[in-house]
């Protein structure tokens, strides 16, 4: 049985994000290569334009789907090794503190913005 080689794990992660997702997505790596954050955006056609966002983490590893998810309007990003930082934008233009969280992967739980010290620095 032939193991994967890098290219094939970024091949199969791909094909496994465009099953959830569908097509143009955008890959961000965390900072130890071992998960992988897979957005679809898509921006509204009429004023406010909202950002529709729909995203998964896969685990480059295994290829594993880790956790699946959407917001009507906001933003997401790695935080830390196993953190997402989330940002619903509760109103436009402007947006509160109040609607920014971390999402921790391994316990799926969420913590209020601010309460948790970022594992990237």
């Amino acid at each position: 049985m032939k193991e994967n080689t890098p290219i094939d794990s970024l091949e199969l992660f791909k094909e496994t994000a465009r099953e959830v997702l569908g097509d143009s997505l955008d890959y961000t790596i965390n900072a130890d290569s071992t998960l992988v954050l897979c957005q679809s955006i898509r921006r509204g056609t009429e004023p406010p334009q909202p950002q529709q966002v729909k995203y998964c983490v896969i685990d480059l590893k295994t290829n594993q789907l880790l956790y699946k998810s959407h917001l009507a309007n906001g933003s997401v990003k790695w935080y830390g090794q196993k953190e997402l930082q989330v940002r619903n934008f509760k109103g436009f233009p402007t947006v509160n503190e109040e609607g920014i969280y971390i999402y921790h992967l391994e316990t799926k739980k969420r913590t209020k913005y601010g309460e948790y010290p970022s594992q990237t620095e």
